[in-house]
C-alpha cells in the first residue's frame, strides 16, 4: 500500500505544471513519393496525424501520443503491414520514429480508412525529438503505409502542418426558403475544417467534419441529404460540400426524433466548387448554409447559416485524489478542453462544440467507460451535462494504460448549454471526469479551472495598437486594457450573431467615460474594447466589472481623431508596420519589401468619424469612409492615400490603401500618419 501511495504522489507531482496541446498534420500519399518511386501501382491516400503532446513547465515535450488516420485507395484488396512516421526529407528514406501500433492486417478492402494510435513515451528519445522537430520542420518527416507487396512502403507523403477552423449553424425549418411552418424540429451543426496550404496560400488539402445534433424530427423521418450550400440567408444556393447522404443512401432518424450524425468529407482539389468553398468559408462563413433534407422535404427541412465561433481553452491535471470519495491509484491525466461557442447579441451561449483532449497515464491496462463534464464544485459530485458518448458499450480500451482520448462533440441540449453558460463565468463550478470499469464513478477528475481569482485590477490603458508609448484614443477607435483578474475565462466576440460587438463577454464588461464599451475580446490580463463614439475629449475614467467584482479606476486621454498604426514585429530600430501588398496578396517583410508604385494596406485605429456615421458597437458596412482623410509620408516622401475607411464587418478597426512614393531610400522607411494636428505612433516599413 505504501508503495502505491508513493507512486501516486510521484505521478501527481510530475503531472503538475504540465500542459496539453494537439497539432494536426496532413500528407498526400502516393507511390510516386516512395524512394525509389513505385511506377506500377495505381494507389493513393490521404494521411492525417493528430499529434498530442504534453509539455513540462519549461515548454519541453515530455510525452504524448499520435493518432494516425489514412484514407487509402488500392486497385485490389491489400495486406497492410505498417503505418508510421519516418524521419526523412522528400527523396530520402529514413527510420521509423513514431509507430502507429498497426501490425499486419490481411485482406483489407481496396478502398478504406484505418485509424490507429501510437505512443510517445518519456523514454523514447526518437519519438520525442520527432514530436519536437515536426513543429518547426514538418517537411522533414513523412507518413508511410506499407503493404505485403511493397514492404518498404507503398504510398508515402511528406507532412504538412494543418490549420483547423470550427463553424457552427443553428438550424430550423423556418430558415428554409420558402419557410416550413408548423414544424418544431431543430438542429445544431458543427463543421470542422482541417486544411493545408503552401506559403503562398494555395490549398493543398482540406477535409470537413460534419457533426449534427437533431431533435423534434417527425415520426418516420428519413434523411436524404446533409450538405453545405453556397447562399446567403433568404436565398437558395447549390450544394458545394456533400456528406454522401442521398436517396439511395438514406439514413432514418432515431425513433424518438433526437439523435446525432457525423461524417468526414475530403475536398476534391479538382472540383472547383469544393475548392472555392474551402477558400471562401474562412473569410465569410455566413455566405454558406448547412442543410439537412428528408424524404418529406427533399428541398431541405432544417437549415442554418454557418457562423464563426469563439474559442476558450482550459487545462487540467486530473487526479484520483480529486474524486469524491478519493481513489487510490498511481494514475493521472493531463487534459485540455477547447470550447467553441455561438452567442446571442448579449453574449449568452446558444450552442457549443467541446473538444476533450485527455493524455492519460495509468499503471496498467484500463478500459474507460465514460468521459464527461459534470456540474459540481470541488469536493462535491454532480450530474453529467456534457457527454463524449464514451460508454460501457462503446469504451476506450488501453492495453498499456498510456494514451490519449480525443473527442469533439456538439452541445445543443438545454443542460449542456446551461453548463457552458456557467463555465464561461465560473469554470470552477464544473469538472471533467474520466470513468473506468474498475472505478465507474470516476477514476481521475479536476475542475475545469481550479485556480482562484481575486478582484479585477487595471494596470495600464493604451491605444488598441498596443504601443505602450501611445496613450491616447479616439471615439470609435480601440483601447487596450492591461491588468489582472479582468475575467475568469478569456474569449473573443467571434461567436456573436452579427458583426456588432457585445457589451459583455463571459461576465466581464468595461465602463469607459461612464458609458458601456463594446468588447472585442477579454482575457485575465487584457481587454480589447471600442471607445464609445460619444465619449467626450479629455481625460476619461475607465474601469472593469468582472465576475469577481469591480476594478480600480484609471484614466486615458480621448482626442478626436487619434490615429494609430498597427505593427506586427519589433526590431532594434522600432516597430514594423503590419502591411499587406494588394497585387500579390502578401505581407510586407524584410524579405518581401515594398517597391515604389506598390499599393499597400495599412491597418489602423482611431481615425475618427466616418461617412456614413457608425453607432457605438456597430460593425462597419462596405463603405464607411473616413471623414478626414489622413496624410501619409513614407521615407519622408508624400504617399497617395487612395482609400481610408472602417474595415467592413469590424468594430473600431480601419484600413488605408497607400501608394508607395518614388524615391524612397531602400531599408526601413519611417511611416508618418497625420490627421490635422494629430500624429500617429511611429512605425517602419521595409522598402527596396
Amino acid at each position: 500500500m505504501k508503495k502505491h501511495l508513493l507512486l501516486a504522489l510521484l505521478t501527481a507531482a510530475a503531472a503538475f505544471a504540465q500542459t496539453v496541446e494537439t497539432i494536426p498534420f496532413r500528407a498526400i500519399l502516393s507511390p510516386a513519393n516512395e524512394v525509389p518511386a513505385i511506377t506500377n501501382l495505381e494507389a493513393s491516400g490521404m494521411g492525417t496525424v493528430w499529434l498530442h503532446i504534453v509539455r513540462d513547465a519549461s515548454g519541453k515535450i515530455v510525452s504524448g501520443s499520435a493518432d494516425f488516420q489514412v484514407n487509402y485507395r488500392f486497385p485490389a484488396a491489400v495486406n497492410i503491414t505498417g503505418m508510421h512516421i519516418h524521419r526523412g526529407a522528400a527523396g530520402i528514406n529514413g527510420p521509423v520514429t513514431i509507430d502507429s501500433s498497426l501490425t499486419r492486417i490481411d485482406a483489407q478492402p481496396a478502398t478504406g480508412t484505418l485509424v490507429r494510435q501510437g505512443q510517445i513515451s518519456a523514454t523514447n528519445e526518437a519519438a520525442l525529438s520527432t514530436a519536437t522537430d515536426m513543429l518547426t520542420n514538418p517537411a522533414g518527416f513523412y507518413f508511410n503505409v506499407h503493404t505485403s507487396d511493397n514492404p518498404g512502403g507503398a504510398i508515402r507523403g511528406q507532412l504538412e502542418r494543418a490549420q483547423m477552423r470550427v463553424f457552427m449553424g443553428l438550424m430550423n425549418p423556418a430558415n428554409e426558403v420558402p419557410a416550413i411552418a408548423d414544424a418544431n424540429a431543430s438542429a445544431v451543426s458543427t463543421v470542422t475544417m482541417l486544411y493545408t496550404t503552401t506559403p503562398q496560400n494555395v490549398l493543398t488539402s482540406a477535409t470537413f467534419n460534419f457533426d449534427i445534433n437533431y431533435t423534434g424530427m417527425p415520426a418516420d423521418t428519413v434523411f436524404t441529404g446533409y450538405h453545405i450550400h453556397r447562399g446567403a440567408a433568404g436565398t437558395n444556393g447549390p450544394v458545394t460540400i456533400d456528406t454522401g447522404i442521398n436517396g439511395n443512401n438514406a439514413v432514418p432518424a432515431n425513433a424518438n426524433g433526437t439523435g446525432n450524425l457525423s461524417y468526414d468529407v475530403e475536398v476534391n482539389l479538382n472540383a472547383a466548387a469544393q475548392v472555392s468553398t474551402a477558400y471562401d468559408i474562412i473569410n465569410d462563413p455566413q455566405a454558406f448554409y448547412v442543410n439537412i433534407h428528408t424524404r418529406t422535404f427533399p428541398g431541405g427541412f432544417c437549415r442554418g447559416q454557418l457562423r464563426r465561433t469563439d474559442a476558450m481553452v482550459f487545462q487540467q491535471t486530473m487526479l484520483p485524489s480529486n474524486e469524491v470519495p478519493a481513489v487510490t491509484i498511481a494514475a493521472s491525466a493531463n487534459a485540455r478542453q477547447v470550447i467553441w461557442t455561438l452567442r446571442d447579441d448579449t453574449g449568452k451561449v446558444q450552442a457549443g462544440s467541446v473538444l476533450f483532449d485527455i493524455n492519460y497515464r495509468f499503471p496498467e491496462a484500463v478500459t474507460f467507460t465514460g468521459l464527461h463534464i459534470h456540474n459540481g464544485l470541488a469536493g462535491a459530485n454532480g450530474g453529467v451535462t456534457i457527454d463524449t458518448r464514451t460508454t460501457a458499450t462503446a469504451p476506450v480500451v488501453s492495453t498499456t494504460g498510456f494514451g490519449n482520448i480525443y473527442r469533439q462533440i456538439t452541445v445543443s441540449n438545454a443542460a449542456g448549454v446551461a453548463t457552458l453558460n456557467t463555465i464561461i463565468t465560473d469554470p470552477a463550478a464544473a469538472y471533467v471526469n474520466l470513468h473506468s470499469t474498475v472505478n465507474p464513478g470516476g477514476v481521475v477528475r479536476e475542475q475545469l479551472e481550479p485556480r482562484p481569482f481575486g478582484l479585477p485590477s487595471i494596470e495600464t490603458l493604451i491605444s488598441g495598437v498596443s504601443d505602450p508609448a501611445y496613450q491616447v484614443v479616439a471615439p470609435g477607435g480601440l483601447v487596450s486594457v492591461y491588468g489582472r483578474n479582468l475575467t475568469k475565462v478569456g474569449a473573443s466576440n467571434g461567436g456573436s450573431p452579427t458583426t456588432n460587438a457585445p457589451g459583455q463577454i463571459n461576465g466581464t464588461s468595461l465602463v469607459f467615460a461612464n458609458r458601456a464599451a463594446p468588447l472585442l475580446s477579454v482575457s485575465p490580463r487584457t481587454v480589447a474594447a471600442q471607445v464609445p463614439v460619444d465619449s467626450p475629449a479629455g481625460m476619461q475614467p475607465v474601469y472593469v466589472v468582472g465576475p469577481n467584482g469591480m476594478s480600480n479606476t484609471m484614466t486615458i486621454m480621448v482626442a478626436n481623431p487619434a490615429p494609430a498604426i498597427f505593427f506586427d514585429r519589433i526590431v532594434p530600430q522600432g516597430y514594423l508596420a503590419s502591411a499587406y501588398r494588394l497585387s500579390d496578396s502578401t505581407y510586407i517583410t524584410a524579405d518581401n519589401a515594398a517597391r515604389a508604385g506598390d499599393i499597400i494596406l495599412l491597418w489602423a485605429t482611431g481615425l475618427g468619424a466616418t461617412t456614413p456615421a457608425l453607432a457605438t458597437g456597430a460593425g462597419a458596412g462596405d463603405s464607411n469612409t473616413v471623414a478626414q482623410t489622413p496624410i501619409v509620408n513614407i521615407g519622408g516622401r508624400a504617399a497617395t492615400v487612395t482609400l481610408a475607411q472602417a474595415v467592413p464587418n469590424s468594430v473600431g478597426l480601419y484600413w488605408m490603401l497607400v501608394r508607395i512614393p518614388d524615391g524612397v531610400t531602400a531599408g526601413l522607411a519611417p511611416v508618418e500618419v497625420k490627421q490635422g494636428t494629430a500624429t500617429a505612433n511611429p512605425v517602419l516599413l521595409p522598402v527596396r
